[in-house]
């Protein structure tokens, strides 16, 4: 509450008031991201994971199913151009209705027979993903006019740390109600109280006040793409965010396969392991939202990329504790959760920056599906590796034992490290953000 005066003081100081509605919007942004935020925490705590290894699917399509999501973001372009054009409310309202159907149906699959297990649970997984596809492309434009400049950094802080600790409070109960081997019904119940999250998402969600409507302006979609890719520093910087997320997102799925098949951890405890990475991502957001008003966003992408290395590195070296692994890799889970929100918060600060005056929700949803196609891309690409057999099953670095798992972690974890050279590409690396208090 201090920050938040604070925050407002500044923005006073400024000629730049926060009225009420912009208040009203924070709020219920806020509000709406909380209710809704277990159903995406579910693909990345390693929750939804753990279900469909529980309906007997093999672990390369798990990866492939579990960035659904991320896949979806495919259609966000021709959703953001509609969003302009009718509305972004009135696009997101129905949709949001359609997703929590869809989610439904993800916890009703561990009720059918054989292979239509399978079947629902990927139906319902595809109709959630595309579903939340309105919502997420027009998110960036919706809030842009409510979120004043001065305080977008520790808003999206705020915000993200709210949403995070109702992710980590939800995923603590999960941990404890789950056995080491749970059967598929529990995960029905839970998945059950993540479809209610949804409905009330859409209820909420209509209370934040659109402030810019539609214009009606009779542009092509290839004509308003044209114009948003030719924006000032625009395009090499969404180019930059799909790269980082190519190489970093697949991480904790590919550390919760290894925790499952190689560590022989309980589910439980995989689940206990997906929190202390949500606790990780609270700090995260909290020490990224302050870096990034203060100091712009340069500091944080660099140690990011050191940072995302050395924590993989970590994971690899398990080994060198094995009679405290789950505290060694607690700290590895807890560390990647840091490290990603911090960078996301950077990426979102970056993108409110560069997004045009016109066609704004095709231009954050531009942004936005290169960072979560690249993240959805990251687990494709590791399942594509290992379905190809081209990695040793195990092998060795020194003393330690390795598995074709480390084997891509490896790979990303070099990957992102010579990723520095493309932070050229990054605005704040070549001058500061102009609201940023003392940059001229």
């Amino acid at each position: 509450m201090e920050d938040t005066k604070q925050t407002e003081e500044e923005t006073l100081e400024r000629g730049q008031a926060v009225s009420p509605q912009q208040r009203r919007g924070m709020r219920f942004a806020i509000l709406t991201q909380m209710s809704g935020t277990i159903a995406q925490l579910s693909f990345k705590s390693g929750m939804m994971l753990l279900y469909l290894r529980a309906l007997g699917v093999p672990s390369t399509r798990i990866l492939v199913y579990v960035s659904f999501p991320g896949l979806a973001y495919v259609l966000s372009v021709p959703a953001a151009y509609l969003a302009d054009r009718f509305g972004k409310k009135r696009l997101a309202v129905p949709a949001l209705a359609v997703s929590a159907c869809g989610f439904g149906l993800v916890a009703m699959a561990g009720s059918f027979a054989g292979t239509t297990r399978e079947v629902a649970a990927v139906l319902g997984t595809v109709v959630f993903s595309v579903a939340q596809v309105p919502f997420s492309a027009s998110w960036y434009a919706l809030l842009s006019p409510v979120v004043p400049e001065y305080m977008r950094g520790r808003f999206f802080g705020r915000l993200r740390v709210s949403w995070q600790a109702v992710g980590v409070a939800f995923t603590a109960v999960c941990a404890l109600v789950l056995s080491e081997e749970a059967p598929p019904s529990t995960y029905q119940w839970l998945f059950a109280v993540v479809t209610v999250g949804q409905v009330l998402k859409l209820l909420i969600y209509r209370g934040i006040p659109e402030l810019e409507q539609p214009r009606q302006v009779r542009t092509s979609l290839a004509q308003a793409l044209s114009s948003v890719l030719h924006a000032p520093r625009y395009l090499p910087f969404c180019s930059y965010v799909f790269l980082l997320m190519l190489f970093t997102a697949a991480g904790p799925s590919v550390f919760a396969l290894v925790e499952k098949e190689v560590l022989h951890f309980g589910d439980n405890l995989i689940v206990w392991l997906g929190n202390l990475a949500m606790v990780g991502s609270v700090t995260g957001f909290l020490l990224g939202g302050k870096a990034v008003d203060r100091h712009g966003t340069k500091p944080v992408f660099l140690i990011s990329h050191f940072a995302y290395g050395i924590v993989m590195a970590l994971f690899m070296c398990r080994a060198v504790a094995p009679e405290a692994t789950f505290v060694w890799v607690g700290g590895v889970h807890f560390g990647f959760g840091l490290i990603f929100a911090a960078s996301s918060i950077a990426i979102t600060t970056e993108i409110l920056e560069l997004l045009p005056d016109e066609n704004k929700s095709l231009a954050g949803a531009v942004a936005q599906s290169l960072y979560v196609g690249g993240s959805a891309l990251s687990s494709v690409l590791a399942a594509w590796v290992l379905k190809l057999g081209v990695l040793r099953e195990s092998w060795s670095l020194g003393r330690l034992s390795m598995t074709s798992y480390d084997a891509v972690l490896l790979g990303y974890a070099g990957m992102v490290m010579l990723l520095v050279v493309t932070l050229g590409q990054v605005p704040s690396v070549l001058r500061k953000h102009e609201w940023l208090p003392g940059a001229r």
